[in-house]
């Protein structure tokens, strides 16, 4: 039997796998379970969110201070070979000494009159430590999203506020949460917040009076609100001292802006926007603090040092002093030395300073030699101020150098020169590619020409343009043979190739081919070696890249190498020079003393105490003076960075953000939703498109109904159903039963003419008795009688559809033998008559395998031209499979998105076992959408407004 007539795109779509359309089907189908996802997605998220403790980041900036002691190349020597400044100073920002001291407590809880104090640039004490008390935790319930929802809605007070607290608690069993609510400024309620229930336990109302103590449970509480904290909450924490700075320190950041640029970010991240940029200042300040008292610390050793030195300097002054009195008292003539041995003492003293400070400075040569061997640079750069060898600095100054470009090369692999071998690289691919084409096609015209394909040169010459960048004279050749061609064609049909005009012609043609075929050799000979020199470059271009930048690195590392013996080698040689400085300075002092020898004995015994007593004088004099210093230093000390940008409180939270979270929600709930619905519908097994259905039941589908609301009626007293071809014919789902009916025609005209036919489903509910009618209608009229037979006996709806009796009927007519014709009755509709399906005493299938039925189907095809009958479900009941060898065809109801696809199959099965003729398959109750509405005849304003509107 030949198949309804179906579009080519209806066949091609059957065969393709499943689209964006029928993913957009599904989701369209299972709108309630996505949608419903969605809001349960969405509101338990928003909920959660709108609960959570808010996050507010506020950030403070520090600019470190070169330190002057580490200054010039020898520090930027440090600088290359040690990690940055910064590294150190934030390190110490983020230690948990400097976070417990800020968040300690202070030894008197003072709060402040306002809720939040500003912090001037560099404001800090360098005596005091700036430690906030956060053991004691305060969280305003009103910096919550929840809050800011009912702030949105005008259903809560907007306005600063803010709560100061201290809580101790003086048992193991007092309360270490306590939520403070102020109904009143003057009053306060105080409870312990219920982890489980919705309601606080243990309320107390108590008087409210600014930084009084109230003790609750155990407790002691002091408070002191600022701002409008007329009827807001509080919840007051306290926390052990460790978990404050271990939290603290989780939520602090700190880092560098832009390597070696000396500034540091201090961020800190808290629910309260007040509590955040105090964090951020007071761990700035406390910084900047630390670094004075550090940099007063080493002055302070260092004068205890240089008193410990002068005191002892001092004792060995008064003793040589008393030497020299009790030498010239016991001998009154030497009062006083001569002019000659004063000299001689006052000679002798600078020279042993001189060898003095020559040891220190062999000490300190030889300790910067050992650090540079080590590559301690860092440590060298201490001691810059006792190397002033010009060459060595000269050295050092170079290995900066270097040591900046190494720097660079650090920070990206791809430097200008790297960038520019690359575009090199890049054109020698483009032209190699180019010419590669070329050498082609001279090559393909060489071999062609000596498999004497004479054709070769006419395809080479329309190539020409394309040659002539190769050699220019191949494009004039190219034009002078087309010269010679279009004479050769005009004098085709006047001369012969006998005459002389024709072979000259000839002669010069053959001629300028064999010189294109030598420059072509030539020309390919060119292309070759051009070519293997690209490859040369290629590779040289290639390896180049690759090698970039170690081979500048290792260069970079040698040089420095050698730079670095050099300073060493430079430094041994001024510890040779300052030794052999040391032994002239001995041999000096030696040669001093001889001639000391030789003074008179009186004025040598009181010469060597005198000696004594000028060397202590001078070293006594030095150690003053650098006292001195050391306390101009202490008193002078400077933090090693200034707070160049206070913390301000944020005014927006940095999470969560209910917007933006609430788009995701609903994202994720989309994507949660379609998978529901995707594994719904992999898992229920129900088909819903043609497709589909042609693939599970091997039958052509006659056509979809759309979806119709079930809308009822009275017929008199009696209710009776919406059927679209009666109750609205220029509606969609009316179209929808025509385009089968016309179906159903077509498969008539074609074969074996179909008088009667059956209309079953698979399962109960999908709408065949609906269809049945529906379709009795549309071939219902003025010259088409049609007969409607209830076979359904087991479940008739027919009567109940068109507000019909039940009897008689088809059950009364097998069983008791009443006349068919008096079970017609009329169904208001021109052209169609039912019999409904009566009372049935036996049993229905019983009743069908009657020997008699098959004679009233014949009576019926001689009354009527049509005769449908509404058989009951084929896998319910075998029913269908007794009666359906009897009917010209069968047709099947599937509701979309119903019964298991496997169902379809076997009904199919059982109905050709039973050798049923099974025509197609009606689609029913398939949902709307854009991509079919215009089947259904919306498209073109085919409804039943317009067209009363037509009529009117």
């Amino acid at each position: 039997m030949s198949e309804p007539r179906r579009s080519s795109s209806t066949r091609s779509s059957s065969a393709d796998s499943v689209g964006l359309a029928e993913l957009l089907s599904t989701l369209e189908r299972h709108r309630g379970l996505v949608l419903g996802t969605v809001f349960t997605v969405a509101a338990l998220g928003m909920v959660r969110e709108s609960m959570r403790p808010p996050v507010f980041r506020a950030e403070a900036t520090l600019k470190l201070e070169r330190d002057e002691d580490h200054a010039g190349v020898l520090g930027e020597l440090a600088a290359l070979t040690s990690a940055p400044a910064a590294e150190g100073e934030m390190s110490i920002l983020r230690s948990r000494a400097m976070v417990r001291d800020t968040v300690d407590a202070p030894e008197e809880w003072t709060p402040p009159s306002e809720g939040f104090t500003p912090t001037a640039p560099d404001e800090f004490h360098a005596d005091r430590i700036v430690r906030l008390g956060l053991t004691t935790r305060v969280e305003a319930e009103s910096l919550r999203p929840l809050a800011d929802l009912w702030r949105a809605a005008g259903l809560r007070p907007s306005g600063e506020h803010r709560l100061f607290a201290k809580l101790e608690p003086s048992t193991d069993d007092a309360p270490r949460r306590i939520r403070v609510r102020f109904p009143s400024r003057d009053r306060i309620v105080l409870s312990r917040p219920s982890e489980w229930a919705f309601q606080d336990v243990e309320e107390v109302e108590l008087a409210y009076t600014p930084d009084a103590e109230y003790d609750f449970h155990g407790a002691r509480l002091r408070l002191h609100a600022v701002g409008g904290y007329e009827g807001e909450s509080y919840v007051v924490e306290y926390r052990s001292l460790d978990a404050t700075a271990a939290e603290f320190a989780s939520k602090l950041s700190v880092e560098e802006t832009a390597r070696n640029s000396g500034v540091i970010r201090v961020q800190v991240a808290d629910s309260d926007p007040y509590r955040a940029a105090e964090l951020a200042n007071a761990l700035g300040r406390n910084y900047l603090a630390r670094t004075i008292k550090l940099s007063r610390s080493r002055a302070t050793r260092t004068i205890e040092f240089i008193e410990e030195q002068l005191a002892s300097q001092q004792r060995e002054l008064d003793a040589a002093e008393r030497e020299v009195v009790r030498l010239q008292q016991a001998n009154p003539a030497v009062i006083m030395v001569s002019a000659s041995a004063e000299t001689l003492i006052t000679r002798l003293a600078s020279l042993e300073a001189d060898r003095a400070r020559i040891a220190v400075a062999r000490v300190a040569l030889a300790e910067a030699a050992e650090m540079l061997e080590n590559g301690d640079n860092e440590a060298l750069a201490r001691l810059s101020r006792e190397l002033p060898d010009l060459v060595s600095l000269s050295y050092i100054e170079a290995i900066g150098r270097l040591g900046s470009e190494a720097q660079a090369l650090e920070r990206s692999d791809v430097g200008a020169s790297k960038t520019l071998l690359r575009a090199k690289l890049a054109e020698l691919e483009i032209e190699d590619h180019e010419a590669g084409a070329s050498l082609t096609a001279v090559e393909t015209a060489i071999a062609a020409l000596e498999s004497g394909d004479g054709t070769a040169l006419t395809r080479l010459y329309a190539e020409a343009p394309r040659l002539a960048s190769l050699d220019a004279s191949i494009a004039r050749l190219a034009e002078e043979a087309s010269r010679i061609d279009a004479e050769l064609a005009s004098l085709k049909g006047d001369l012969t190739p006998s005459n002389p005009r024709w072979a000259q012609l000839a002669a010069a043609r053959k001629d300028l081919d064999r010189v294109v075929a030598e420059r072509l050799a030539g020309l390919a000979e060119g292309l070759r070696l051009a070519r293997d020199v690209r490859s040369t470059l290629h590779e040289t271009y290639r390896a180049s890249i690759d090698a970039w930048p170690t081979e500048e690195r290792e260069r970079i590392q040698v040089a420095v190498t050698e730079l670095t013996a050099n300073v060493a080698r430079n430094l041994r040689a001024r510890l040779a020079s300052l030794a052999t400085d040391d032994t002239t300075l001995g041999e000096q002092i030696a040669s001093l003393e001889t001639e000391l020898s030789k003074l008179p004995e009186s004025e040598r015994e009181v010469a060597q105490p005198m000696r004594r007593r000028e060397a202590h004088a001078q070293v006594v004099k030095r150690l003053i003076d650098t006292e001195q210093q050391a306390r101009l230093s202490e008193a002078a000390a400077m933090p090693s960075a200034i707070l160049i940008d206070p913390a301000l409180p944020p005014t927006s939270r940095h999470s969560p953000r209910l917007l933006f979270d609430f788009v995701l929600f609903v994202v994720a709930g989309l994507g949660l939703g379609a998978l529901a619905a995707f594994a719904r519908q992999s898992l229920s097994g129900a088909v819903h498109t043609q497709a589909e259905v042609e693939e599970a039941a091997a039958l052509s589908v006659l056509g979809s109904i759309p979806r119709f609301s079930f809308r009822s009626g009275f017929l008199g007293r009696r209710r009776r159903q919406f059927l679209p071809v009666r109750d609205e014919p220029d509606g969609p789902a009316s179209e929808a039963y025509r385009s089968i009916r016309e179906n159903i025609r077509f498969l008539s005209d074609a074969g074996a003419p179909i008088r009667t036919f059956g209309i079953t489903s698979c399962a109960p509910s999908e709408g065949k008795t609906t269809s049945s009618l529906n379709l009795a209608m549309a071939f219902a009229g003025e010259r088409t009688r049609v007969l409607i037979v209830d076979a359904d006996m087991r479940k008739p709806a027919t009567h109940l559809a068109c507000a019909l009796e039940l009897s008689p009927g088809l059950s009364d007519v097998l069983e008791s033998g009443t006349s068919w014709r008096d079970c017609i009755q009329a169904s208001g509709y021109p052209g169609l008559d039912l019999i409904c399906a009566g009372d049935a005493k036996g049993s229905p299938g019983e009743l069908l395998r009657s020997r008699e039925l098959p004679k009233l189907i014949e009576e019926w095809q001689g009354a009527y031209d049509l005769v449908i009958l509404d058989l009951p479900p084929t896998l319910v009941v075998a029913d269908v499979e007794v009666l359906a060898h009897e009917l010209d065809s069968v047709v099947l109801v599937y509701r979309s998105g119903g019964v298991h696809r496997d169902a379809l199959g076997t009904v199919t099965r059982k109905l050709n076992r039973a050798g049923a003729n099974v025509v197609g398959v009606v689609l029913n109750a398939v949902p709307p959408t854009r991509s079919n509405a215009a089947g259904y005849g919306q498209a073109y304003g085919y409804t039943r407004k317009r067209v009363l509107e037509r009529r009117a």
